[in-house]
């Protein structure tokens, strides 16, 4: 099921893309069939399933947040290319 021009042009806007005509025909046509592969589900009988709350049944694997020892300033400085004694050095990346 193609979604059609209008559609397209919407997702192009708000993906900020600029496409070409045949761009657009393309990915009418590719996200119209990932439009029906999951209009397919609808079709999936679901009767005697009971929904879930949580997919995931484990007790969370993270670790206890503890209190620790962490790196000096001078060791964490020790392989920067450039600092300052106190901060690392990098070029400016957003003009003024």
């Amino acid at each position: 099921m193609p979604l059609g021009k209008k559609q397209i042009d919407h997702l192009a806007q708000l993906a900020r893309l600029q496409l070409s005509p045949q761009e657009k025909d393309r990915l009418d046509q590719e996200l119209g069939g990932v439009v029906d592969y999951f209009d397919q589900l609808k079709h999936v009988s679901t009767h005697g399933i009971q929904p879930r709350k949580a997919l995931a049944t484990t007790v969370s694997p993270l670790r206890k947040d503890v209190r620790a020892a962490s790196l000096t300033t001078a060791d964490a400085l020790a392989n920067a290319p450039q600092e300052d004694g106190e901060y690392f050095l990098v070029p400016r990346v957003i003009e003024r």
